[in-house]
């Protein structure tokens, strides 16, 4: 059983880190549209609270959607 646990240790340190791709992914992205990311507050209505959040930054700052989808 240790052998089994040591074993899964060493794969686990070979694989990639997937959350920093995708923070770098992301973040090239950023700043390729000169973006930022926020956090909302998670509280089972999220998805709408960031959905309302761009929409504010996005009519506060004037920016053309159509840009983003090039």
């Amino acid at each position: 059983m240790e052998e089994q646990r040591q074993l899964a240790a060493q794969e686990a340190i070979a694989m990639p880190d997937l959350n920093e791709q995708e923070q770098t992914a992301m973040q090239k992205l950023f700043e390729r549209y000169g973006l930022r990311e926020e956090s909302v507050r998670p509280d089972g209505n999220c998805l709408y609270a960031a959905f309302a959040s761009q929409l504010n930054n996005i009519t506060s700052n004037k920016v053309n959607c159509l840009y983003f989808f090039d």
